[in-house]
């Protein structure tokens, strides 16, 4: 275990897991660290946010919504998603890749895009991806989240 020089320990509990870190980056011990498909961004400040869409079949122009403006709040992205939200159709071809890029102090929060054709979806069969400063952080098929957006999930719910 490492210590002096002004270094000490801090519990963290991300996603489940117990993580104790050395102030200053430096991982002492991990304790119950579990795998998921997301994992938080851990420092504040500026993150670059990439938002990656292809498609496998060109039956009709791909309707991509992305956060591209971090909201102060969830209220204030429910009562005015316009400011937030950007996107719009384009024309794909099979295999061609649509980029945008954002930058957010929490995209764990709020980093999200949907990919639809004219209310048919599964159409196209299209994926999506976000990278969070280089990483692959979620991928998916018509929708991409680095948080869950429906409604509560587990015991009790429907």
């Amino acid at each position: 275990m490492i210590r002096g020089a002004g270094v000490r320990l801090v519990k963290r509990r991300y996603g489940g897991s117990d993580v104790r870190l050395a102030v200053g980056g430096v991982i002492v011990a991990v304790a119950s660290l579990t795998m998921t498909t997301v994992s938080p961004v851990a420092s504040a400040g500026a993150h670059r946010v990439v938002y990656t869409v292809w498609i496998e079949r060109a039956t009709s122009p791909a309707m991509i919504t992305y956060i591209a403006n971090e909201p102060p709040s969830q209220e204030a992205l429910t009562n005015d998603p316009a400011a937030y939200h950007e996107g719009g159709y384009f024309n794909l071809e099979p295999g061609e890749h649509w980029t945008a890029e954002a930058s957010m102090d929490n995209p764990t929060q709020w980093a999200q895009i949907s990919i639809g054709s004219n209310g048919l979806a599964p159409s196209l069969r299209s994926h999506c991806e976000i990278r969070v400063d280089g990483a692959v952080r979620t991928t998916g098929g018509t929708r991409c989240e680095l948080r869950w957006w429906g409604p509560p999930r587990g015991p009790g719910t429907l």
